[in-house]
């Protein structure tokens, strides 16, 4: 009963963070030692930075001044040599990227409407076509598929399922035997963890339900 709470709680949350984010998230979030607070900030600044593999965008062709959309295909990277590094992977790191990375990358874009890729489109040229979520969204998010371990200035934090880091392909920062350590060294139970989980869902289920009869509300007064 405990686990299908926690597949409901997880199914609920999906909604949250569009899965092209996953992988960066998670690249920024795992064995990170920084609060709830300082963690989501750090996502939002990132997510803000630059844009990630496989999300929606809008630009302008150069020819025509034609609006057109695409996703993103690939992160284009050109060092000070001219010489091209191209990454299929998101165009987030862990760290914060340097004013100086920043000028050096390009994107390339699969259009929506053709069959074709566009290079070396700028940053400066695209716009999202959805905002990133806020940050009680991205607390949400962060707690739903994870947990600190402690609330030392050193805990870590780690993913309740451990596929995730197989699928996303993310990399250990901390060695895991000092993981099991302070593994061992938790109070908090299995049941208080899904219980915490649920009680994510319930609050982002009222939260949508208020947001939603908020605008019912505002389309009445609208059309009256």
């Amino acid at each position: 009963e405990a686990f299908e709470s926690e597949i409901e709680a997880r199914k609920s949350l999906a909604s949250i963070v569009p899965e092209y984010f996953n992988k960066p998230i998670f690249d920024i979030i795992y064995h990170n030692v920084k609060p709830l607070e300082k963690l989501a900030e750090e996502v939002s600044i990132i997510l803000g930075q630059c844009f990630v593999v496989g999300e929606p965008v809008q630009f302008k062709k150069k020819k025509d001044n034609t609006a057109v959309k695409g996703v993103v295909e690939r992160i284009e990277d050109y060092n000070d040599d001219s010489k091209k590094r191209t990454s299929e992977r998101a165009s987030v790191q862990a760290k914060l990227p340097s004013d100086r990375q920043m000028k050096n990358v390009k994107y390339a874009i699969r259009l929506t409407d053709e069959d074709r890729v566009v290079n070396n489109v700028l940053p400066s040229e695209l716009q999202r076509c959805s905002f990133i979520p806020n940050r009680e969204k991205l607390k949400t998010f962060i707690r739903s598929h994870s947990l600190r371990l402690g609330n030392r200035a050193d805990s870590p934090w780690i993913f309740y399922d451990d596929s995730i880091k197989t699928k996303y392909e993310i990399k250990d920062l901390i060695p895991s035997e000092m993981v099991d350590k302070m593994k061992k060294s938790m109070t908090i139970t299995l049941d208080e963890i899904l219980r915490e989980q649920e009680r994510i869902a319930r609050k982002h289920a009222e939260e949508e339900a208020a947001a939603l009869a908020e605008k019912n509300k505002s389309n009445e007064i609208n059309n009256n």
